[in-house]
């Protein structure tokens, strides 16, 4: 993936993702353990729970949280109930980490688009 690629923008604040037919989901539980994901096709991936999450991605990615809710080595910390878009490239993995205490369920979503640049 070239340096210059966008990785990571918000794109979405509510429950609903955009509109973009679907290639597929997942559904992830999020403790305080990092969990991985199934691997992509590359491209775009849409993520979203109702709590704040942080994630990583790559080929075998683990997300990291301090009890602060700051991210050490993860890549990112999404807010709760926003979609949050990540470019991606074949084969890479999302895993997903909460702070000690919580649980829930990261959505995540390919669309049937591919990224631009």
């Amino acid at each position: 993936m070239a340096e210059d690629k966008l990785l990571m923008t918000q794109v979405y604040d509510g429950q609903y993702p955009p509109s973009y037919p679907l290639k597929g989901s997942q559904l992830l539980s999020l403790t305080s353990a990092s969990a991985q994901s199934e691997a992509f096709d590359g491209d775009i991936v849409l993520v979203s729970a109702v709590i704040p999450f942080n994630i990583a991605w790559g080929s075998n990615p683990t997300a990291t949280v301090l009890a602060t809710g700051v991210s050490t080595d993860s890549k990112a910390l999404c807010p709760a109930n926003e979609w949050t878009e990540v470019h991606i490239a074949d084969g890479d993995k999302i895993a997903g980490i909460v702070g000690a205490g919580v649980t829930g369920t990261m959505n995540i979503r390919y669309p049937k688009v591919q990224a631009l640049g």
